[in-house]
């Protein structure tokens, strides 16, 4: 059987279709091996995508650190 692999956001070949917010195919957003679709890494928003937040490593916004 053949896997195959999907041309993502990140412009990474993914293992599944990886959308959504906080999610990325990326090593340098998410600390997996590219190619791996995971949620970006706690405390950053590397796209901008959490309006002044950031993404709290499970594929959500959180406020930023530090807010109430």
């Amino acid at each position: 059987m053949t896997s195959c692999l999907v041309l993502n956001n990140d412009w990474y070949a993914c293992d599944t279709t990886c959308t959504g917010t906080c999610m990325a195919c990326e090593e340098s957003k998410t600390g997996e091996p590219d190619g791996t679709c995971a949620p970006v890494t706690a405390d950053t928003d590397p796209d901008d995508e959490c309006e002044g937040g950031e993404c709290g490593g499970d594929g959500a916004c959180e406020a930023p650190s530090g807010s109430p």
